[in-house]
């Protein structure tokens, strides 16, 4: 059965790229394969997405959490936050609006193509 599936898949170019980038990562040393996911820290993830659902931008980009964001969002949720939790969010921001920025640098950067 995976083999029809595998074999429905590739004739999917979306499909066969996923399979091909698969096939290269396994190739890799076991020190640079993406380290998996911490499960016991799944929630935290789950709060910034909900949190960044609602962001704010300002046309330039998004703009950064704020700690009175966080404190709303423990008020009307009832979740408690403790303070290494809050600060984990905050690195998990820096990081989003890094990679935000860069990609959209990149977007920037790139050519545009005229439409046919």
């Amino acid at each position: 059965m995976v083999s029809a599936l595998r074999g429905e898949l590739e004739g999917d170019s979306t499909a066969s790229k996923m399979i091909e980038v698969n096939r290269s990562a396994r190739r890799l040393p076991r020190s640079e394969r993406e380290p998996p996911f911490p499960l016991h820290d799944a929630y935290i993830f789950q709060i910034f997405q909900e949190l960044n659902a609602s962001r704010s931008h300002n046309g330039f980009g998004y703009n950064p959490l704020s700690y009175t964001e966080l404190y709303a969002y423990q008020t009307m949720t009832g979740v408690v936050l403790n303070a290494w939790q809050v600060k984990m969010l905050m690195r998990i921001d820096q990081i989003f609006l890094a990679a935000s920025a860069k990609a959209q640098q990149i977007k920037a950067n790139t050519p545009m193509r005229a439409k046919r």
